[in-house]
């Protein structure tokens, strides 16, 4: 049995706001974890140039994946 159109609708409506929610709390912690890297590296003993030369070489590995995945 054919499920009516607006049973459709509905079902595609509702898979697009759960996959929203579902990206929009992937950033959230994604974001968390970068935000406190550096602190947490402070924090294990880490100097400031380590955590910069962390932090700007994950940046760096970061940039050089998107260059070569495209």
């Amino acid at each position: 049995m054919i499920p009516p159109p607006a049973l459709n609708r509905s079902l595609a409506l509702r898979l697009i706001l759960i996959l929203g929610i579902v990206s929009l709390l992937g950033d959230v912690i994604y974001e968390g974890g970068r935000s406190i890297a550096g602190p947490y590296l402070l924090l294990l003993g880490a100097s400031a140039f380590t955590v910069a030369f962390v932090a700007g070489f994950g940046e760096f590995i970061g940039y050089a994946v998107r260059l070569v995945s495209g």
